[in-house]
């Protein structure tokens, strides 16, 4: 069975509803939160398929953002020549932003390579948890963080059991 964007949230939402219910969550706001991460946690390592929904939005992001960089650095420091400074500066923030965005796709592996391990898992749960230990409390952060790799984890889960159906 093939196994996409929406069998995976379909899968992590079942799943994570049972969790949520079984354990009588539904008014603790901090659980429902790192719920939701569990859920977005679960489609994220198809960010390296190049036509994924992940990747898609990924890419978009990565290139507003640049693009917007872009826009404020050059108006920074362009000189004051305000007919030449609003001609070139979105031509090349354009041009910066789509370098830089095709720069970007090429960094990341092939499908179900590097970014389908459990390790990966793990390094990303960590990452949530430090980002998350700079301005919540240890539980919630802990919390955040093992609900991101549970949710990575699952996703590899279901490519799994999705492969062998």
């Amino acid at each position: 069975m093939k196994t996409g964007f929406k069998e995976h949230i379909g899968a992590a939402v079942l799943f994570i509803l049972a969790i949520v219910i079984s354990l009588n969550q539904l008014s603790n706001q901090v659980f429902l939160l790192a719920s939701f991460i569990f859920v977005v946690s679960s489609v994220i390592p198809d960010i390296d398929h190049p036509k994924s929904i992940p990747r898609k939005i990924a890419r978009a992001l990565f290139f507003v953002l640049v693009l917007c960089a872009s826009i404020v650095i050059l108006l920074l420091f362009a000189k004051p020549e305000p007919v030449a400074t609003l001609l070139i500066t979105p031509s090349l923030a354009l041009l910066i932003a789509f370098l830089l965005t095709f720069l970007f796709e090429s960094t990341i592996p092939g499908h179900r390579e590097e970014l389908h391990s459990k390790m990966t898992a793990l390094l990303f749960g960590l990452g949530v948890f430090l980002i998350c230990l700079t301005s919540l409390p240890l539980y919630d952060s802990a919390l955040f963080g093992i609900f991101t790799a549970a949710g990575y984890v699952f996703h590899i889960l279901v490519d799994f059991i999705g492969d062998k159906i």
